[in-house]
């Protein structure tokens, strides 16, 4: 939206009253916003304006730098959300390494049979007091152990 002059006109047609008596106050005389996207959702809005009755009105051209400005501030902002999100699942990732081997310890310390097998029949895990139970050797390969 390109309002390249702001008078008592525009400031009633294009605004709500009680935010034309602000704009009016603040002798705003040109007004210039532009969507800010990124891959065709708009994330925001960049809105630059001029005050006071010697200023300038916004061209079209003003518009399109306007607009760079704003593509560019978008993919900035989204790239800083995209490094946020990926520093987030770094943090918990390193949270749950931090916990393994707490778990490992546990589940080998259990005098519970404890294993893990794949669906085609693999065993995968058995902890030290299911290899007693079932007779595997502690240092015995697990994949050529059969079901």
């Amino acid at each position: 939206m390109r309002i390249p002059v702001v008078d008592a006109d525009a400031l009633s047609r294009d605004f709500r009253p009680e935010d034309g008596e602000t704009l009016a106050k603040l002798e705003l005389r040109s007004l210039l916003v532009v969507p800010m996207q990124v891959r065709g959702t708009v994330i925001g809005a960049l809105a630059v304006s001029r005050h006071g009755e010697d200023r300038t009105p916004f061209s079209a051209e003003d518009q399109s730098v306007a607009q760079a400005l704003a593509d560019h501030a978008s993919l900035a902002l989204k790239n800083a959300q995209l490094l946020e999100s990926l520093q987030h699942k770094l943090r918990e990732r390193r949270k749950a390494e931090e916990a393994t081997p707490n778990f490992v310890a546990l589940v080998q310390r259990s005098r519970e049979l404890i294993a893990m097998a794949s669906f085609d029949g693999r065993i995968l895990f058995v902890n030290d007091a299911g290899r007693e139970l079932i007779g595997i050797p502690p240092d015995a390969d697990l994949s050529t152990v059969p079901l």
